[in-house]
């Protein structure tokens, strides 16, 4: 429930962009950094220019599989602040991802876990970001629901990371 209330949220702010909000306009520029979370590793982030941008992500999921996602990401609006120096971008995007089944999956070591299969699908990224304008960085929060499919079939996935991007 808690999922489907922000992304109603986050559908209702990208509703209200054309009311209130203004676009995201960020320059064209790259960051490298971290994300922790679902899955926790290594992201690279291109804008555009403008409001768009994509990125890289290679990490580490279901403890310890590996997954590499990549993903082009629309701006949705660039949220109000009381400070020049911060600024705060909604966006929304979608991409594939692969990954492969490693290790123990936690709680019952699911069936799944330890097979060394491969698996692959798609995710849709919400999140918040925040642009320091007088500091290199950008730090985030962002879900992404999505679903995989493997030799067993298909599954639902949720990402839920924080990120932490050194702007370049």
């Amino acid at each position: 429930m808690r999922v489907a209330a922000l992304l109603t949220l986050v559908a209702g702010a990208a509703g209200a962009q054309h009311a209130s909000f203004p676009r995201v306009s960020e320059p064209a520029r790259s960051s490298i950094g971290f994300m922790l979370g679902a899955p926790t590793g290594l992201t690279f982030k291109r804008w555009l220019g403008g409001a768009n941008a994509f990125d890289l992500n290679a990490g580490f999921a279901l403890a310890p599989g590996v997954r590499f996602s990549a993903d082009y990401l629309f701006g949705i609006a660039q949220l109000p602040s009381d400070s020049p120096a911060v600024g705060f971008d909604l966006y929304a995007g979608v991409g594939p991802l692969v990954g492969v089944f490693r290790g123990s999956c936690g709680i019952g070591r699911g069936e799944r876990c330890d097979t060394g299969d491969i698996y692959a699908g798609g995710r849709v990224p919400f999140g918040i970001e925040a642009v320091f304008r007088r500091t290199p960085l950008a730090v985030g929060f962002e879900i992404a629901p999505g679903i995989v499919g493997s030799k067993d079939g298909p599954a639902g996935i949720l990402d839920v990371a924080l990120t932490a991007r050194l702007l370049l």
